[in-house]
C-alpha cells in the first residue's frame, strides 16, 4: 500500500538544501536527529518530493510507494514539530521516548505484561504522561499545524 503525506520537523536552515541535494543522506540525518534506530535507515523507501521552509520549520512531503513499515515508523517517529518521538520493544515490553529540542530526554517504559489485559492496563497508564509533554508543546505551533493535537499513545505502541 502507497503511504503519502508530509513530515513537519524542526531543523536547522542548511537541512534545506541538504534534503534538495542529497534527500537519501537528509532523511538518515533526520532518522539519527529523531532517534530512529540506525537500521531502519537502510529500510527506508521515501521519497522526498516537495520542500517546504517555514521560519525554523520545514514540511517535507514524501512517498513511501511500497509502504514498507520500517519507512511508516520512520515518518510517524520523525513527526512532531518540536518533539520528537522513539518507539521500540516487543509486545508486552514496549518502551519510548521523546526527545525535546532541547535535547532533554522522556523516557517511558510499558512493563513487561503476561496477558493483553495487562498490556492494556499499562497503557491506560502512561496516558496521563503523555498529556504532560503534549501540554508542553507551544500552543502557538499547534495552532499552526492542527493536525498536531490529536497525538495519542496509541500512535507510538
Amino acid at each position: 500500500m502507497e503511504d503519502t503525506g508530509e513530515i513537519i520537523i524542526k531543523a536547522p536552515s542548511e537541512w534545506l538544501e541538504t534534503f534538495k541535494t542529497q534527500p537519501v543522506w537528509g532523511l538518515s540525518k533526520l532518522a539519527e536527529h529523531a532517534g530512529v534506530p540506525t537500521v531502519w535507515v537502510d529500510e527506508l523507501l521515501i521519497d522526498v518530493d516537495s520542500i517546504e521552509q517555514h521560519g525554523d520549520y520545514l514540511k517535507l512531503g514524501y512517498e513511501n510507494p511500497e509502504g514498507v513499515a520500517a519507512s511508516r515508523d520512520f515518518i510517524r517517529h520523525a513527526q512532531g514539530i518540536e518533539y520528537y518521538a522513539c518507539h521500540w520493544g516487543d509486545y508486552g515490553t514496549d518502551s519510548f521516548f521523546v526527545l525535546n529540542d532541547q535535547g532533554v530526554r522522556y523516557d517511558f517504559y510499558l512493563e513487561e505484561c503476561s496477558d493483553e489485559m495487562e498490556y492494556e492496563h499499562n497503557v491506560e497508564s502512561k496516558r496521563c504522561e503523555i498529556e504532560k509533554w503534549k501540554a508542553a508543546i507551544p500552543q502557538a505551533l499547534l495552532e499552526h499545524w492542527p493536525s498536531y493535537t490529536d497525538i495519542d499513545l496509541d500512535d507510538y505502541l
